[in-house]
């Protein structure tokens, strides 16, 4: 769909109380994103010849290279223009035609959304195979890493291949402006794409958490301390992925 899709700027709104929604925003996100580049940082760059030889923040790196490009793209730009009113009139009409720069903010943050859940599996899997076969547990992860970044990396577009090719467009909200995209293939929704890969990583996440939990109470003695401590981490990244799943859901 070619044609022009307009929309005027609402102009009901009060400029200071959108800013200051702005500014909170911010805030909380702006927290969010130094502590995922704090993360980046340390495992790429301060302690890289450690964190290279665990498996378990190799897949960590993925999650964390998403959630701070989403962070980063609701900071600079979502949250950005439709909190800052002034620049509805100078921005929106930019898009009122087909443009390249909604599509791919839009696709690509749904991209890494669906990255996430794919993600979630795999560091899932990844302590559950440490309490379970803690002694071919690091050979076996060795070989799966570069599957598991080719997955990651692509698998998203099974879910997001109808945003590449559907009509993205802008709309007034509050003082600023949000996206939504026309769909090109009508049975192709992405909420039903985002159900799918949400509730397959819920369903790997309660099985593996729980094997994983299970075998810490009851097999103690199998793991050693470092590796305990991430089974715990991973336990309480599970807890906050279920909370934020069924949210989805």
């Amino acid at each position: 769909n070619d044609s022009t899709i307009s929309f005027n700027c609402n102009q009901n709104y009060e400029l200071w109380y959108e800013i200051l929604k702005y500014i909170l925003n911010i805030a909380y996100l702006g927290i969010g994103l130094f502590l995922h580049l704090s993360i980046l940082k340390t495992i790429l760059f301060v302690e890289r010849k450690t964190f290279s030889r665990s498996s378990f923040f190799q897949i960590y790196l993925l999650d964390s290279m998403t959630s701070s490009y989403l962070l980063l793209a609701d900071i600079f730009y979502v949250r950005l223009f439709m909190y800052i009113p002034p620049l509805c009139a100078i921005i929106m009409p930019l898009f009122f035609n087909p443009s390249f720069i909604p599509k791919l903010v839009y696709a690509t943050m749904n991209h890494c959304r669906f990255a996430k859940s794919i993600a979630q599996i795999f560091l899932v899997l990844n302590r559950m195979s440490c309490v379970l076969v803690p002694t071919d547990y690091e050979s076996l992860w060795r070989k799966l890493i570069p599957i598991v970044r080719f997955l990651t990396a692509f698998l998203p577009f099974c879910g997001t291949w109808n945003i590449w090719i559907s009509r993205i467009y802008v709309f007034p909200v509050g003082g600023g402006f949000a996206m939504d995209y026309i769909k090109n293939v009508e049975w192709a929704a992405l909420s039903l794409f985002q159900s799918i890969f949400v509730l397959t990583a819920l369903f790997f996440t309660i099985i593996c958490t729980s094997i994983t939990l299970y075998k810490l109470i009851f097999l103690p003695d199998r793991m050693i301390s470092a590796e305990k401590s991430l089974c715990f981490t991973s336990i309480f990244i599970s807890g906050c992925f279920l909370i934020v799943g069924a949210t989805q859901v």
